[in-house]
């Protein structure tokens, strides 16, 4: 009969065996580890380092449950605690449950190794997600078990020592001036033609113009103020997944920001004010024109202009583009832009192909004054 507190008995053979939990199956019951030996203290003695290596902190909260169990948890709380945005909610919550409780949600936190995060990563790949979703989603992990470690569920955070996957640069896309100028000439003879307008001059994302009012607008000194922006986001329940629209401040503090207007973009927008019959900027049916709406538009206004497909936000690519390519200094560009620094202001450098062009030629000059 085994002493209270270990799992060790004497078999019919004359050995003792000993056991200990591993890791536990799908349906939550443990696998076992076992050893052998000829007496009680030998098999004691093996056993050792194997509920050391598998045993469980010191726990702070009482928490006896499984990983998944504790990343639900720790969404809750993270939203609830922090006040993140549905957006935020949105992605944690997908991320969570489309990838992390399938893949790593049966073990126990304090049984995770870096070899479980390394092989969760090598099914993401396999999955065919990019670098920066996986990134994306290890990040999360990794802000789970930083909570799991301050509560003192596990003692330490794996994620922290694996190798985080290598994000490969987004591609900008940016209307050429040519085509920038086919857009125009279509959106000065079209209903529409303010939303890429607006873009176009201003660099303001689709959800910063689609709740853009009137009493953001001041004319007369030239300045627009960027202070909400909606989305369509997924809302989920227990039940099922649906979509609705949030209103939110911008994107980040700096987001919330003052643009000062040219003169072109003043002259449509005091054009488009004397016809406009509700508070939106940009309606549709008498209300705002959600994301979506700004979206179909625009295409259809491309379309028109015989330009090929692109997302909307390219127009702000475009716009940044533009500033650069005038001589705008990065910092100005920046804060037009509601960017939280200039670093990531400075990737629209690598854009400017047209400019590029035009300073290689001037090497032709050279050579036709050595000659």
């Amino acid at each position: 009969m085994a002493k209270q507190g270990e799992n060790i008995y004497k078999r019919k053979d004359g050995r003792y065996e000993g056991r200990y939990i591993k890791g536990y199956q799908p349906n939550h019951k443990p696998r076992y580890g076992y050893v052998y030996g000829k007496t009680y203290d030998d098999v004691l003695e093996k056993l050792e380092p194997f509920k050391l290596k598998y045993q469980r902190p010191q726990n702070a909260i009482g928490f006896s449950g499984m990983f998944s169990d504790y990343a639900i948890a720790w969404l809750e709380i993270t939203a609830r605690e922090k006040e993140i945005k549905p957006s935020t909610y949105g992605s944690y919550y997908r991320d969570i449950h489309n990838h992390i409780i399938p893949a790593l949600g049966n073990k126990l936190p304090h049984m995770l190794t870096e070899a479980d995060i390394e092989d969760f990563m090598d099914n993401l790949r396999k999955k065919g997600l990019s670098e920066g979703t996986i990134t994306k989603i290890i990040r999360c992990t990794s802000a789970i078990l930083s909570k799991a470690h301050e509560d003192g569920i596990i003692l330490e955070n794996i994620c922290k020592k694996v190798r985080m996957p290598r994000r490969k640069k987004k591609k900008i896309t940016v209307l050429t001036r040519v085509a920038q100028s086919a857009l125009e000439q279509i959106c000065e003879q079209e209903k529409d033609g303010l939303l890429p307008l607006l873009a176009l001059y201003t660099g303001m994302r689709v959800g910063e113009v689609s709740a853009l009012k009137w009493t953001d607008v001041d004319l007369a000194e030239g300045l627009l103020y960027v202070r909400r922006t909606v989305q369509r986001l997924n809302h989920y329940d227990d039940y099922e997944r649906k979509t609705r629209l949030s209103f939110s401040s911008p994107k980040t503090e700096s987001s919330e920001r003052i643009i000062a207007l040219s003169q072109k973009i003043i002259s449509y927008l005091g054009e488009h004010q004397k016809k406009a019959s509700g508070e939106y900027v940009i309606s549709c049916k008498g209300r705002f024109a959600e994301p979506r709406v700004c979206q179909y538009r625009f295409e259809r206004l491309l379309e028109k202009a015989r330009i090929r497909r692109i997302n909307f936000h390219s127009l702000r690519h475009t716009f940044a583009t533009r500033c650069l390519e005038e001589g705008m200094d990065v910092k100005t560009l920046s804060e037009l832009m509601g960017h939280s620094g200039v670093e990531m202001t400075l990737k629209y450098g690598e854009s400017l192909t047209e400019h590029k062009k035009k300073a290689v030629m001037l090497l032709d000059n050279v050579y036709q004054v050595a000659i």
